[in-house]
């Protein structure tokens, strides 16, 4: 199955909804994706929407214990690959 939405959307809105509906907090989120904490909220604070790297989206999946795939992060964020 492929994912190719013609619409882009906000990373921050995902990931703070994938936070709540999981009962993590940012920090502990940071520690699973392996990133700076600070990297969290400028993620949560809407600073990278429209800007996610492939970097970015891989530390997603591992901070998402693999439930969102790298290109989905991508492709949500950008319709890109």
């Amino acid at each position: 199955m492929t994912f190719n939405p013609d619409w882009e959307t906000k990373i921050s809105e995902h990931l703070q909804e994938w936070l709540d509906a999981n009962g993590v907090w940012p920090q502990g989120f940071a520690i699973d994706a392996g990133i700076p904490q600070g990297d969290v909220y400028a993620l949560l604070d809407g600073k990278l929407d429209g800007k996610l790297t492939p970097e970015m989206a891989k530390a997603l999946e591992r901070g998402t214990r693999g439930y969102l795939k790298a290109y989905v992060w991508l492709r949500l964020d950008k319709g890109r690959e």
